[in-house]
């Protein structure tokens, strides 16, 4: 397909914000004790949202990323009038949406990405408290990594190092809070039952999409 050929609004942060909107309420009815706790599989309207914005051809990555990049500063700066104006969990619907663009996008294109891609994992480093938001920026690098195995930037490599790390730290931490007694290896370890809630997912018809969950390391 040529593309959609439509104009960019002038405050592409307000379209994104509405894409996020969209996304939320189009997402699978997953039902568990703590809301925003976890990212459900893409629903069949979901991905058709994605295919519907790779489309539109000013919407490249590094539009999508830059204005994403913004409205999760704003977003994390503000987090009780994020929720209180969206009446979910904003930064992660925002972070959901861009996971799954950049999860379409072509390995030619994922190879120019890291500078843009770079500059938003870092805004996401900086929410805090936030397990989905880590664990999607896991899932972020881990996808560059399958398109992107070798980087002859040096200070490109040095940066995917650093990023790299700082998740798995993050990533580390959320897992270690979910555990009794002080090792990650100490034998009567069990999970704390907050974090071992039932998730019950409400079956959908069988054209919804079929990918697997959000893929970490």
């Amino acid at each position: 397909s040529s593309g959609i050929n439509a104009e960019w609004p002038l405050r592409p942060g307000s379209m994104l914000s509405s894409l996020c909107e969209v996304w939320h309420l189009n997402r699978r009815n997953l039902i568990f004790g703590r809301p925003g706790h976890l990212v459900s599989v893409p629903s069949r309207r979901q991905a058709a949202l994605i295919d519907l914005l790779l489309e539109i051809k000013v919407c490249t990555f590094d539009v999508v990323f830059k204005n994403a990049q913004k409205l999760l500063n704003t977003a994390a700066s503000h987090p009780k009038d994020s929720r209180e104006q969206f009446g979910f969990s904003f930064e992660v619907e925002l972070i959901h949406l861009c996971y799954e663009f950049f999860r379409h996008l072509k390995t030619p294109t994922v190879q120019k990405s890291w500078v843009h891609l770079l500059h938003l994992l870092r805004e996401c480093a900086t929410v805090p408290s936030n397990p989905p938001i880590t664990l999607l920026g896991l899932g972020f690098l881990q996808l560059y990594l399958s398109k992107c195995p070798t980087m002859d930037d040096l200070k490109g490599k040095r940066e995917l190092q650093e990023m790299t790390s700082k998740f798995v730290d993050m990533a580390t931490e959320i897992a270690s809070k979910s555990l009794t007694g002080n090792s990650w290896f100490g034998k009567k370890t069990e999970v704390l039952p907050v974090y071992n809630e039932v998730v019950s997912v409400k079956k959908e018809k069988s054209t919804d999409c079929d990918s697997a969950l959000i893929p970490l390391l």
